[in-house]
């Protein structure tokens, strides 16, 4: 069981705080930075003038925040892409807003994505397009990488020209942001530890699982230690055990990582946000993981003036 709570006066979990930025025909808003840091640099690399925002869904948590926002911001924004890291039960409030506002008007459209492939066909459906695109699209972002981006991007720029695109067809691309991980393997090593790091796209593929399991036999490890946002069996099989864990045989420790600053954790009791708890104790739970403390916070790395958004980068903790 896991409480949350809110504390007076704390701008992340009670008052809103209202967000306003200049209306253009594209915005992107997603849970992961790492989304618009790379969307900001194709839209740089490719010099186009200024026809897309992006925000971080983090600062449009308060009914009162998102109101604003689409009252404010999406003035002449015809296309809005929603990427959630959950399901839609994390920002019900923000789909049901933006489907109203795409319904006002044929001109608009509204795609929700998935940031992972559980659930990602439910938010598929909540989108104004059909939700064949949206699930291309999402399948874009989760490879990542210039070429994944610039797909989504030239079909948005389609879309908005008055065309049909057709849906995207996803490249795989080597995973560009594992410096977090990289920076906790090199202290382990420190500590006299010899990690490698293994990076996957989901536990519950039995495919997945089986070469998942034969990789970490052949290498003998004596401990896994996990920073993902998903568990291996589904909830309604939880009691079951967690097969892939099992047959290991080896302690399994949950590393949780702070959606927010460190500045924030240390100042406040409320803990991780409902986001984090969701994704990093709840789901994981459900193998019978050991929680560890927390490892890493995101931190503000700059601000980026091609999505006019400040971008945040995840940073381990020494």
């Amino acid at each position: 069981m896991h409480r949350l709570a809110a504390l007076p006066g704390d701008p992340g979990e009670g008052d809103a705080v209202l967000v306003e930025q200049e209306s253009l025909p594209a915005l992107v808003l997603s849970h992961a930075d790492s989304d618009l840091s790379l969307i900001a640099q194709r839209l740089s690399a490719a010099g186009d003038p200024a026809w897309m925002r992006g925000l971080n869904l983090a600062a449009l948590s308060h009914p009162a925040a998102i109101d604003h926002y689409i009252r404010s911001s999406l003035a002449s924004t015809r296309l809005v892409v929603v990427r959630l890291l959950g399901g839609r039960g994390h920002w019900s409030y923000g789909l049901e807003q933006l489907r109203e506002w795409a319904a006002q008007s044929p001109q608009r459209a509204l795609l929700v994505l998935g940031g992972t492939a559980d659930g990602a066909e439910e938010l598929a459906d909540l989108s104004s397009e059909p939700a064949t695109t949206a699930l291309a699209l999402a399948s874009c972002l989760r490879h990542g990488g210039p070429d994944n981006i610039d797909a989504v991007l030239l079909w948005c720029q389609r879309w908005l020209a008055g065309a049909a695109p057709s849906a995207p067809e996803p490249q795989p691309q080597p995973d560009p942001l594992c410096s977090m991980l990289q920076e906790i393997a090199a202290c382990l090593r420190r500590a006299g530890l010899c990690p490698r790091i293994l990076l996957v796209s989901g536990l519950r593929d039995p495919a997945l699982q089986q070469a998942v399991r034969d990789h970490f036999c052949q290498a003998a490890v004596e401990a896994v230690i996990c920073c993902t946002g998903f568990a291996s069996v589904q909830a309604d099989r939880a009691g079951d055990g967690a097969p892939l864990w099992q047959q290991l045989g080896v302690p399994v420790i949950q590393l949780l990582i702070s959606s927010g600053s460190q500045q924030r954790w240390q100042s406040s009791s409320v803990g991780l946000s409902p986001l984090d708890l969701a994704m990093q104790v709840a789901l994981p739970e459900l193998d019978g993981r050991l929680m560890a403390r927390i490892g890493g916070f995101k931190e503000l790395a700059k601000r980026d003036d091609a999505l006019q958004c400040a971008i945040q980068r995840y940073q381990p903790d020494p």
